[in-house]
């Protein structure tokens, strides 16, 4: 079925979004509503208040099926049979049987219905994500393609709108999940692109930073950053002016010492402290007052870093 729901592209940045997995989604929950109300009706087919009644035994006489309170009284002499009986043998029909009889349900609603009834909801927080991603791409001067997927919710929303997207950037092996109630960035990827190029490595993690802290590429910010480096390359950061791409670092040093642990390896390292600009480096976990950080593309150091415990 072709979407109803309106694309939207900005073909400068090429930043646009992509509503297909959305519809899917959609389809496959009308289909699943459809299936569940069919095995009600199948069920309840003929289901009348004088057989509920009887499925009572005792419990549902006296009862007047014409009462205006029926379903008040038949749901009280439910309860009593649960209640009483505890349960030695479950009546032919429930609470929800009952509900039924009181509130017929109404045929299934089209596709197209339920369609409409997202679309308003569903364009506003498109166009909400779009202008998130659009307006930190251009304050990161971004050049590589940003697509914005509508998540379906996980379950049936009543205001018919998601605030859910998940972003792929370039070929799509860099991506991230954009959270909009409030705004905030989820699953950033760590581990070194493979087959994304240079600058998408860069712009992925350029407007990540962005969206945490709009501004924060457009001029220097240091923090004093710790992090475990190979004490073979000791040389290097005796002298770096720069960190490469993926190092990590935090504000705690034995948080770093933790990561230093994480990467795999036995090699020994040395703790380095020194200034750091924060443009370049994207925030992969908050824990408390500690901060870790990744680099993105290189990140300039201020001064020199300092040795502040060789690796044993």
């Amino acid at each position: 079925m072709k979407s109803l729901f309106r694309v939207i592209t900005e073909s400068v940045l090429r930043v646009r979004i992509n509503t297909n997995k959305f519809m899917k989604g959609l389809e496959a929950e009308h289909q699943k509503i459809a299936a569940s109300k069919k095995q009600t009706m199948d069920r309840l087919n003929g289901l009348t208040r004088e057989k509920f009644l009887q499925s009572l035994g005792e419990f549902g006489k006296g009862i007047d099926v014409n009462d205006k309170d029926f379903y008040d009284k038949a749901n009280a002499a439910l309860k009593l049979y649960d209640d009483t009986l505890k349960y030695p043998q479950k009546p032919k029909y429930g609470g929800i049987d009952l509900l039924f009889l009181a509130y017929p349900p109404q045929p299934v609603e089209s596709l197209e219905t339920m369609i409409k009834k997202w679309t308003p909801g569903l364009e506003a927080s498109n166009q909400k994500a779009l202008e998130v991603v659009r307006s930190a791409a251009e304050r990161a001067n971004a050049k590589s393609e940003f697509i914005i997927i509508p998540q379906y919710p996980d379950y049936f929303y009543e205001e018919y709108k998601t605030t859910t997207f998940h972003v792929d950037v370039g070929n799509g092996e860099l991506g991230f999940t954009l959270f909009l109630e409030p705004v905030k960035i989820g699953d950033i990827i760590e581990d070194r692109a493979k087959t994304a190029s240079e600058q998408e490595v860069l712009d992925y993690y350029n407007v990540i930073q962005e969206i945490q802290k709009p501004g924060s590429t457009q001029v220097p910010k240091w923090i004093r950053l710790y992090t475990a480096r190979p004490t073979k390359d000791r040389k290097f950061y005796e002298t770096a002016t720069s960190l490469p791409h993926g190092v990590f670092l935090g504000t705690d040093e034995s948080s770093v010492e933790g990561l230093a642990g994480d990467l795999g390896n036995d090699e020994r390292r040395d703790i380095w402290f020194g200034m750091v600009d924060a443009r370049n480096l994207v925030m992969t976990r908050e824990h408390g007052r500690n901060k870790d950080y990744m680099v993105s593309g290189s990140a300039a150091i201020k001064g020199r870093l300092e040795l502040v415990t060789p690796g044993k």
